[in-house]
């Protein structure tokens, strides 16, 4: 059961020590992955409380938030969570995103920077390459079936999910622009080698 800060942050009852975070502990803010939702950091808030204070970001589309249209501009979700955490009672923190996550996480810095606004004092990205001036090949994906077959070669989504038309039209609806830039990434294996 998560606390509702508001309608973007969350903080879940039931871990040790939770309530309005103290001023003295680190407040942890979460980023979830594509398709994710807040309740993805109910297991870490519970593994981190009492000594970090975890709030997770709710965006619209996702849990009870369903029927709020998703944003589908990340510039957009950037700046309405840096607007949120700029009304939010300010406390030490960091970042935390994971895939997608990471990319928002990223950005809601940059966004905070820009507008001098209290910044993290740590961003913590996983699951996702490093921010590059040149795009790479799997960020300019053309249309569904480019996505789909790149979201196979990634793994980890079931062959019946990505077959099923319903399904798909409920993840990406016609009115969202699936033929614009896309990035995906599948971990350690995309990493250029190194060698000492």
């Amino acid at each position: 059961m998560s606390v509702v800060e508001s309608r973007w942050l969350r903080r879940f009852a039931g871990a040790e020590g939770d309530g309005d975070g103290g001023s003295d502990r680190l407040r942890l803010v979460c980023f979830p992955h594509a398709g994710g939702a807040a309740s993805a950091y109910l297991g870490l808030t519970r593994a981190l409380a009492p000594d970090i204070d975890v709030v997770a970001v709710q965006y619209p589309g996702r849990q009870e938030r369903r029927l709020e249209p998703a944003l589908t501009s990340l510039t957009h979700l950037a700046r309405a969570v840096a607007e949120e955490l700029a009304r939010a009672p300010q406390h030490p923190y960091a970042f935390f995103g994971h895939s997608m996550g990471a990319v928002v996480a990223y950005e809601t810095a940059r966004v905070l920077a820009e507008f001098d606004l209290p910044t993290p004092r740590r961003l913590i990205l996983s699951g996702r390459g490093a921010p590059s001036l040149e795009p790479r090949a799997s960020d300019r994906l053309e249309g569904d079936a480019a996505l789909i077959a790149e979201i196979r070669r990634l793994g980890g989504t079931g062959g019946r999910v990505l077959d099923d038309p319903n399904c798909w039209r409920w993840c990406c609806p016609p009115s969202a622009p699936t033929t614009g830039p896309s990035a995906a990434t599948a971990g350690c294996r995309d990493l250029p080698s190194t060698s000492r």
